[in-house]
């Protein structure tokens, strides 16, 4: 989540942004489409981490004060973790994309791999290039989440087997005990 800086930032006027992943951004899968549109040849594995990261920038930009992001994080555990790219210079990319502006707090849903399957596969709407990756990148994706988050004090876990009300409830505690 980002804090818009145009607005002035009383409680009352306190407007967040959030960020949007790569399989469900519209400005996302238009660039997908126009890069692949005259094109039989297949979409290259590192291709949507640098329109991921081309939407973060501009979020960067329009945006000062990060409260919290799942996009930086996401680039080194699905590309990574889950697609075997070297993680070095997605850091490095991560760092001059975002610059000085990083998040205060991240929050870290936790779901166990199965129940996310599952959730995923009740759901009636399309699913993203990566809910239809096998389960071993699922797996490789969820064990890297864990190790980026070992050793950082600023990721919050919340429970995500909870209600949603419950996981909402838990989510608001976090941001609020941190003055947003």
């Amino acid at each position: 989540l980002y804090r818009n800086s145009r607005i002035p930032t009383g409680p009352a006027n306190r407007k967040f942004a959030s960020t949007v992943s790569v399989g469900r951004s519209f400005a996302a899968k238009r660039a997908i489409a126009r890069r692949t549109a005259n094109s039989t040849r297949k979409i290259d594995k590192d291709h949507p981490l640098f329109i991921q990261l081309s939407t973060l920038s501009e979020q960067r930009r329009q945006a000062l004060e990060p409260i919290s992001d799942r996009m930086i994080d996401s680039s080194v555990a699905y590309q990574g973790y889950g697609r075997r790219t070297s993680i070095e210079p997605i850091n490095a990319i991560n760092k001059w994309t975002l610059g000085d502006v990083w998040p205060k707090i991240t929050l870290f849903v936790d779901v166990p791999l199965d129940v996310a399957i599952e959730r995923i596969t009740k759901r009636a709407d399309k699913k993203t290039r990566y809910e239809t990756e096998k389960k071993e990148f699922m797996q490789r994706v969820r064990d890297g989440f864990y190790a980026i988050y070992k050793t950082r004090d600023d990721v919050y876990t919340i429970d995500g087997t909870q209600e949603i009300h419950d996981v909402v409830k838990d989510a608001l505690t976090v941001i609020k005990k941190h003055g947003f």
